[in-house]
Order: structure tokens, then C-alpha cells, then sequence
């Protein structure tokens, strides 16, 4: 104690000093002084100017009595500023994913200086340093040996790094790949089967010899249906109209409510997924053939509005307009959907249609619906689409036979005999070019030269107007040649179009 005092620049008057008790020695970190090393009964008066000495010791009296803790050696500058360095041009890089580990390891040159500053360090540190280092707690902890090769930079702010464009471009992809060798396609074609492809016909009668499944449950939903025709027709007399939704066919089930309840009634049936129907033919089949009206009309708009104005009369009989498909392709426009539903507005006329695409809502908008004022019916059948999918294109199916035929045939019937010549005079120029490899169709001005000779037209305008018609039903194809002008070519194989010539010739036409 002397010894220490002496350090410090006291010397006690009297050479004895009281101790200090062991409660506040185990105690480093308490900041007052127990009483009882402030209490001495046994101390002489001569002495008490010696207490102020003996006290606890102040903050710097503490550091010199405790044990001297080691220095943590800093990290070199250098060194922090090479991983600030590395760790920004990490992230920076993109292809740091395929870097090896190899770039986070230290080179020799980083590992000499932290060697080197790690022994300057410890040089000025007393060489009787304990290795362990009392807490706050009075735990005993010990200090590292060692300081990490890997220290961060702490007080200084880290610069942040440029941001990745990680956003994908499609087209360097395909630039990419279309730099490539072509790739050769397969001549794997189905020319190359050795079954041929089926005719409509054939593969009509080869599909009605398979067995149906479940005919006894199709029969009995058919047989409930049934029981609801006396509803039907309650509801389409009061002014609504019937929307039959549902899976399989619904074509029998409304040709069965045809023939036990609409005998008495006029009423017009319109196969909806005919590809060459046209609203145009609706019309006049019911002006024509159920009005019997023998005038003609300047555009659609009127003959439409004669048709409602007619069956506005209450006095009239009604008309049932039974749709298969009303959501067919020729007519899901919007030209079809308008006149269709102006029709069902019509107080004497009542429609009853059927709907199989999932879509087919998409095509009625608010004034259609209204128009319709439609109740939709669930008629589920599950009945294959055998008639509603006849007219598909498929590839196993050779469509230029005799189906392609009919349906020409069907078209040309409903044609007055000027664009019924029309249509015979390009029908006999094409076969005439059937070996002509390089022909794309009959120029538009040959076209009216020769139906001006043969008496078919009287203007170009008139020439137009009927083939407009037959593109309308499929019936032409029109486009663009090398110099600008207008070809005209019928769509059929030249095998199809000389039998329609030849029977057409034979009816004396």
C-alpha cells in the first residue's frame, strides 16, 4: 500500500494505514465505497487525514490497480480499404456467381502487413500481460490472440454498388439462336401415311358402328328434358327467349320440340355452324318463303325493319326462329348478332337457340341481352357434336369430296341467274388454267370484258356487288397481283369444280 501510495505522490503521516476491506477489492466496477471501509472505530485521531487516501480508488487509481487489459491491434488501412474494394466490385460484377472462392482469400502481400502489424503491436504492449481479462460481472473472459484476417471497415460509410439490370430481353435470345445453323425440318408429312386420309363419308359410317357409352343415363336426361317442353313453350310465348347451354348436342332435342309442339306454327330452323350461311339468307327465307313478299330491298337495315314491322301486328301469327349454334362462325359478328337480336325484339317472334362454346357470352353485350331478354336453360345431353363438327377442317379428313360439292351446291341454288352465270363463266376460265402452274386467279377487267360480251352486267358496279355476294359466301377469293391488279379464284380443287360444272350442265345451264 505504501508502494502505491508512493505512486502516487502520498505518503501516509503515520505508518500504519488501514485496509481497505476485501468487499470493495472484489468489487472493481461499484462506484461508491462500502461503509464499512469508511468505518474505523480503532483508528487514532492523528490518522484520519490519511482517510482521503485509503478511499476508494478514482477512475484512474481503478485502471492502475486493476490488471492491464491487452490492446486490440487495429486493422491496417491498406487492408480495409482492399476488402472495401473487392467486396464493391463482387457486387458490382455480374458473372460473380461463377467466381471461385479463390477471390475472397488473402494474397501474401496482405497477410505480410497484417503480420507485420500484428508484432508492432504487441511490442508495445508490457510483456507480462494476462491472458485473461475480468468483466463487469466478475466473470473471467478470454482476450484473442488473434485478430481477424477478414475485418470489415467499421465508422465509415460503404459505398453502395451500381444495381444489376437483371430485366431479361427476349430478343437477344432469338438473336442469339438465329445466328445458328438452320435447323432442317421433318418430311415426316401426312402424305407419307399409309392410310390415307378418310372421306366424310367413310368416316361417318365407321364412327356410327362403335358402341355408345352410358345409352340408358343419356336416355333418361333426354326423357326430363322432354317433361320441360310444356315450359318451354310457356316461356316463349310470354315474350322470352331460350338459351340452351350445356354439354353434347342439343340439335335432336330441339328438332324433337319442333315436331311435337311447332307443327301449327310457322317457324324457320338455321343451322348456325353451316359455313356458308349468311344473314342475309335468313332474311329472305322469311320474307320470301313464310311472308311471301315478291319485292326487293335497297339495303338489310329495311329489310330487317319490314320483318319487325310485320310481327309488331299482335293480330299475326308468331314466328319461331329455332337456332343450332347461335354462336356458330358466320354468326358470332357483330353485323349477325344485331339483326338476330333486333328480331327477338320483335313482339310475334320467339327464338329458342342453343349455345356450345364456352365463350359464347363474350359476343352479347348489354343492349343484346336486353334485346334478347333471353332465360338461360341447362340441356345438358352429352350426345356427341357429330353434325355441329361436320363442317370442320381436320387433318384426318379429306374435306374437297363430296361435302365441298353439296355445300356449293346448296349456295348456287339460292343465286339469281345472272350471278348464277357469273359464277359458271370463272368457274370454266379456272379449269381452263388447271395446268397452268403460275395461274393466281382471272384479273378483275378480263372479268367484266367477257360478262359485258355474255350480257351479265351492265357496269362494273353491278360486276362488284356480285362478287361481293360471293365472297360473303365463301364462294371467292380475291387478292392483289404483281402489277396491282385484282385476281379473282374460286377456293376449290379442280376436281370438285368440274364436277359442279358438269352437273350444272346437264341441268341446262
Amino acid at each position: 500500500q505504501i508502494e502505491s501510495a508512493k505512486k502516487f505522490g502520498h505518503i501516509p503521516t503515520t505508518p500504519k494505514t488501514p485496509k481497505t476491506p476485501r468487499s470493495a477489492m472484489k468489487q472493481f466496477g461499484t462506484p461508491k465505497t462500502p461503509k464499512s471501509a469508511l468505518k474505523q472505530p480503532n483508528t487514532p485521531k492523528s490518522a484520519s487525514k490519511s482517510v482521503t487516501i485509503v478511499n476508494t480508488p478514482s477512475s484512474k487509481t481503478r485502471r492502475s490497480l486493476l490488471p492491464e487489459v491487452v490492446d486490440m491491434p487495429k486493422t491496417p488501412y491498406s487492408f480495409r480499404k482492399r476488402v472495401s474494394n473487392r467486396i464493391q466490385k463482387i457486387v458490382c460484377d455480374e458473372d460473380s456467381s461463377s467466381d471461385d472462392e479463390s477471390d475472397f482469400e488473402l494474397s501474401e502481400s496482405d497477410e505480410d502487413d497484417t503480420k507485420e502489424n500484428n508484432m508492432n503491436d504487441r511490442n508495445k504492449t508490457p510483456s507480462k500481460t494476462p491472458s485473461k481479462t475480468p468483466t463487469k460481472s466478475g466473470r473471467v473472459t478470454k482476450t484473442p490472440a488473434k485478430t481477424p484476417s477478414k475485418t470489415p471497415s467499421r465508422g465509415r460509410p460503404r459505398k453502395k454498388g451500381k444495381d444489376v439490370d437483371m430485366v431479361a430481353n427476349t430478343d437477344e435470345y432469338f438473336t442469339a439462336n438465329s445466328e445458328q445453323e438452320k435447323i432442317a425440318t421433318s418430311d415426316h408429312t401426312l402424305g407419307r401415311l399409309a392410310t390415307p386420309r378418310l372421306a366424310p363419308d367413310v368416316l361417318k359410317s365407321l364412327l356410327s358402328d362403335l358402341p355408345s357409352a352410358h345409352v340408358k343415363e343419356i336416355k333418361t336426361i333426354i326423357e326430363e328434358h322432354v317433361g320441360d317442353f310444356h315450359h318451354w313453350m310457356t316461356l316463349l310465348c310470354e315474350g322470352f327467349s331460350m338459351f340452351l347451354y350445356g354439354l353434347g348436342s342439343k340439335r335432336n332435342l330441339i328438332s324433337q320440340f319442333q315436331q311435337m309442339f311447332l307443327n301449327d306454327y310457322d317457324h324457320l330452323v338455321i343451322n348456325g355452324f353451316f359455313p356458308s350461311l349468311t344473314i342475309k339468307s335468313i332474311l329472305n327465307n322469311i320474307t320470301q318463303d313464310i311472308l311471301e313478299y315478291g319485292g326487293n330491298f335497297h339495303s338489310v337495315q329495311d329489310q330487317m325493319d319490314y320483318i319487325c314491322n310485320h310481327y309488331s301486328n299482335p293480330s299475326v301469327d308468331q314466328l319461331f326462329l329455332l337456332i343450332h349454334n347461335l354462336d356458330g362462325a358466320m354468326l358470332r359478328t357483330e353485323k349477325s348478332q344485331s339483326v338476330l337480336a333486333h328480331l327477338a325484339q320483335a313482339p310475334r317472334i320467339c327464338v329458342i337457340a342453343s349455345i356450345d362454346h364456352i365463350n359464347a357470352p363474350l359476343i352479347f353485350d348489354g343492349s343484346k341481352v336486353s334485346q334478347y331478354n333471353a332465360i338461360w336453360w341447362d340441356a345438358t345431353t352429352l350426345i356427341a357434336y357429330s353434325e355441329e363438327t361436320g363442317y370442320e377442317n381436320s387433318l384426318m379428313v379429306h374435306n374437297s369430296g363430296s361435302l365441298a360439292l353439296s355445300s356449293l351446291i346448296h349456295v348456287f341454288k339460292s343465286l339469281t341467274p345472272n350471278a348464277k352465270g357469273i359464277f359458271l363463266l370463272l368457274a370454266r376460265y379456272q379449269l381452263d388454267q388447271k395446268d397452268n402452274s403460275n395461274y393466281r386467279g382471272m384479273a378483275f377487267n378480263d372479268m367484266y370484258q367477257r360478262c359485258r360480251e355474255a350480257f351479265l352486267v351492265n357496269s362494273d358496279l353491278t360486276l362488284r356487288a356480285q362478287l361481293t355476294e360471293f365472297r360473303d359466301h365463301k364462294l371467292l377469293n380475291t387478292k392483289k397481283g404483281s402489277d396491282g391488279s385484282e385476281l379473282l379464284l374460286i377456293p376449290l380443287e379442280a376436281s370438285t369444280l368440274q364436277e359442279f360444272v358438269d352437273q350444272q350442265e346437264q341441268e341446262g345451264l
